[in-house]
């Protein structure tokens, strides 16, 4: 048995409303529309304290990374034991909450002074090479190696928690 298998039937017994809250997790198809929306919006503002172009470059280099590699990966064992379990808590839960102003470790700051629809387009590209992507996976920084449709899943959640801070105007 690997170890999600294992954790995830150790932590099944959750709640019955925290599996039901991750069949609502939907796809990146669905964060490609929430873009469409954003770049058609008369205006825009983050109500968080990361200005809207620092919260969609760190959305982009989330999944460009799933991808390329993550510079400061967390120890195999914390990722093999914490990680798997934080994971798959996030997997019956359905939903990411995090710290909406910490950076990934090791990433490049992101310029706030970028204009927010240049950064939305590498999103937009991001989202599409990840789509279409056929290569293998890097390991997450913290929760280690995951399957394609695990990251697929945690991209969404991850934009889907930094959406809360993102007003449409008008």
């Amino acid at each position: 048995m690997h170890r999600r298998e294992f954790l995830s039937l150790s932590l099944a017994g959750v709640s019955a409303s925290a599996m039901a809250d991750h069949r609502r997790v939907h796809s990146i198809d669905e964060g490609l529309r929430w873009l469409d929306q954003l770049e058609a919006a008369p205006g825009v503002h983050t109500t968080g304290k990361w200005p809207l172009a620092v919260v969609l470059s760190h959305l982009s280099q989330c999944i460009e990374m799933s991808m390329d590699g993550y510079p400061q990966p967390k120890h195999g064992l914390y990722q093999s034991t914490a990680g798997t379990a934080l994971f798959t808590y996030l997997m019956l839960k359905g939903r990411m909450d995090h710290n909406l102003d910490e950076p990934i470790p090791g990433a490049s700051p992101a310029d706030p002074s970028q204009d927010w629809r240049k950064v939305a387009e590498r999103l937009r590209r991001a989202m599409g090479r990840f789509i279409s992507f056929n290569g293998t996976l890097m390991p997450h920084f913290q929760f280690g190696p995951l399957s394609k449709a695990e990251f697929t899943t945690l991209h969404h959640l991850h934009l889907a928690n930094h959406r809360q801070e993102i007003a449409l105007v008008g």
